[in-house]
């Protein structure tokens, strides 16, 4: 089980294509402009919203405990550095 129910690659455009990417892999790329567009959704069938609320096949299992680790820890990290209320405003 890994973090996150979608996985995303995010690259330079151009350096990947999309018979590259892994099954249930979807992709954004990046321009020189850093302006960042999704080419392929894990799944096309519905936009990526519905994809998100209702799951679909292309969803992975995920480990709910791991992720809320990661952002307690991130969270913690901010509140050290008072910057957790820049956050919160």
């Amino acid at each position: 089980m890994g973090k996150g129910r979608y996985r995303i690659y995010c690259a330079p455009k151009g350096l990947l294509k999309l018979e590259e990417l892994p099954e249930k892999w979807g992709l954004l790329e990046v321009d020189d402009r850093m302006r960042a567009k999704l080419l392929w959704r894990p799944d096309p069938k519905y936009p990526l919203e519905y994809t998100m609320i209702h799951g679909s096949y292309h969803a992975f299992e995920s480990d709910r405990r791991a992720e809320m680790s990661v952002m307690y820890s991130a969270l913690r990290r901010l509140n050290e550095k008072g910057l957790l209320s820049e956050i919160i405003k």
